[in-house]
């Protein structure tokens, strides 16, 4: 049973991350394009959510952090998220600099440095020009800080034995600060974190409830919740005339960007728990390797590919 709950989690990492390097590919390929929207738009709408709540399930299934000291399980997060977002960026940063800088002259400002440069990155800001080599590795920080404040929940919970009294208030004040912190953008992409501890924490729940909501994951409630994703997905689009972007700090309307994520991730649930224990190199390949395509996937492979075309076409 264990073999097959964890190869249908490496399959939802996979799916996660190809619809996240999709999504990048779609907008930094074609984004000029008003069609691509059709894509984008439903993409954007649960991807990184999903994320988050394949993490949140993930801790719903480890003992050992129950037993562990609370500065352990920091420190450990700290090697597995941190570290890695420090090194990859510094990396890039290079790759930028001595290979980017002089074939797109869009980041020849790479060529000279700047003290900006390191402090942005330092402070793992994103969306500025001193930190388009960072690409999608803000998500660590994200979720570093995600997995740190909901340990710290557990904790303070179990103490009293009312944990999810607890972890509820935390949530609605979460809600309260996503809604009013729309477009604002915080270093270590905190403003990311209320939205990410709302899905992990779904995550986390649904792992422990998981019996409870097998009878669910039918054919019938698949058909309902995609037609309903479709909707409420478009229908957010169609009032805020935007697509849902958590690095921008954009949600469109909090109800209906948490009603999709949510009835997003159901569909992906059900397709994985009907599918997902069946053997799929390449899904199980991306989710056994998340850290490696989340790190790469951006400013490497698709700016290479960018790279040929503009040459191709010139």
């Amino acid at each position: 049973m264990t073999n097959h709950r964890l190869q249908w989690i490496d399959n939802g990492r996979g799916v996660a991350m190809l619809l996240v390097i999709l999504g990048h590919f779609l907008v930094l390929g074609v984004g000029r394009l008003s069609w691509i929207n059709v894509f984008l738009v439903p993409i954007y709408a649960f991807h990184l959510p999903l994320f988050f709540f394949i993490s949140g399930y993930l801790r719903g299934l480890s003992q050992k952090n129950n037993k562990a000291a609370l500065s352990q399980v920091i420190k450990k997060y700290f090697k597995r998220l941190v570290l890695p977002f420090y090194g990859f960026s510094i990396l890039a940063f290079f790759w930028f600099k001595y290979v980017i800088s002089h074939l797109m002259p869009t980041f020849s400002y790479y060529e000279h440095w700047d003290n900006q440069f390191l402090f942005s990155t330092i402070l793992g800001l994103r969306d500025t020009p001193y930190t388009a080599h960072i690409g999608a590795l803000w998500f660590l920080f994200s979720l570093f800080f995600v997995e740190v404040l909901f340990e710290l929940l557990l904790r303070m919970g179990k103490k009293g034995r009312f944990v999810y009294q607890i972890i509820g208030i935390v949530l609605l004040i979460c809600i309260f600060l996503t809604v009013t912190i729309q477009g604002t953008i915080w270093p270590f992409s905190l403003d990311t974190v209320p939205t990410g501890l709302l899905f992990y924490f779904l995550g986390y729940l649904y792992r422990k409830k998981e019996q409870s909501f097998a009878s669910y994951l039918t054919k019938s409630a698949l058909l309902f919740t995609s037609l309903f994703f479709v909707m409420v997905v478009s229908l957010n689009y169609w009032i805020s005339q935007e697509r849902i972007d958590i690095f921008h700090g954009y949600y469109g309307n909090f109800i209906l960007f948490f009603a999709g994520a949510v009835s997003g991730i159901f569909v992906v649930l059900v397709l994985l728990k009907r599918f997902g224990n069946k053997d799929s190199r390449l899904l199980n390949f991306v989710g056994r390797h998340t850290m490696f395509f989340l790190a790469t996937h951006q400013t490497y492979f698709i700016l290479m590919i960018q790279i040929l075309l503009l040459y191709w076409m010139s």
